[in-house]
């Protein structure tokens, strides 16, 4: 089986993979256009692959428990920003809303989404069942080559 097969074959998985966990991310209710779900990377590595996201899917995925350390404001902030809840139709400040937000977390927590697991349940199921097809099939074809140089 050559390099460029095999290069092929792990390009493919890394694109599978990484829409899988997009598709599980938006079933987490993370949006398309977040940059969390922008920021999901899959590459191959001589061992498996390996998978990039922004760090804050940690958190997503554990929670936050009441009474934790609070979120920085300035967070909080640039967060509002994003989203556009940065507008407040009652005139109240930017600021002041991060701190509200800020309390109401730090009182409350944050469920955890628990999306690493299914994630690493799907990575193992897609890489068992496509990495043999893939290379049993490569495989295959060398065999038949072989075959028809005899």
């Amino acid at each position: 089986m050559n390099d460029k097969i095999i290069k092929s074959i792990l390009k493919d998985l890394s694109k599978e993979l990484k829409s899988s966990i997009q598709q599980i991310l938006l079933y987490n209710k993370i949006k398309k256009s977040s940059d969390l779900y922008k920021s999901v990377e899959v590459k191959p590595t001589l061992t498996g692959f390996q998978v990039w996201a922004n760090d804050y899917l940690e958190y997503i995925d554990s929670g936050r428990k009441p009474g934790a350390k609070k979120i920085p404001i300035k967070d909080l902030i640039r967060w509002l920003k994003k989203t556009g809840i940065s507008k407040t139709n009652k005139g109240a400040k930017l600021i002041n809303l991060a701190f509200i937000i800020q309390k109401s977390i730090y009182k409350k927590g944050i469920k955890s989404k628990n999306i690493l697991k299914p994630i690493e349940k799907e990575m193992e199921a897609i890489l068992e069942i496509r990495f043999e097809e893939e290379f049993l099939k490569a495989v295959e074809e060398d065999i038949t080559k072989s075959l028809k140089t005899i």
